[in-house]
């Protein structure tokens, strides 16, 4: 995985999805799942999504015109609610987005 991220948001990366996730796995292992999952493939989706995301030949993050610190934040959240959020049932969705806000 580290010869496709971009190497200098290594380590604001490895911050953003620890910090996401180790409040977000306990919360959500208390909700209901459409689809039973384990916890483990949830983050395991997650990290895949960061890597297509965030790879060197799909985003230039050196260009003077990006905010790369802004790209990699909106890539990232956007990665947990799609993996680890995603799978949650329709009653328990709205608990999900306002445990994220937080």
């Amino acid at each position: 995985m580290t010869d496709l991220i971009h190497p200098e948001q290594l380590p604001r990366i490895k911050e953003m999805v620890s910090g996401y996730l180790s409040k977000l796995i306990v919360k959500v292992s208390t909700m209901k799942m459409a689809i039973p999952a384990e916890m483990s493939n949830l983050v395991a989706s997650c990290l895949r999504l960061i890597q297509a995301f965030l790879n060197k030949d799909a985003i230039k993050l050196d260009d003077k015109d990006i905010d790369a610190d802004r790209v990699v934040n909106n890539y990232v959240a956007f990665c947990v609610i799609w993996s680890v959020g995603a799978n949650i049932h329709d009653g328990d969705r709205n608990k999900f987005g306002v445990y994220f806000k937080q």
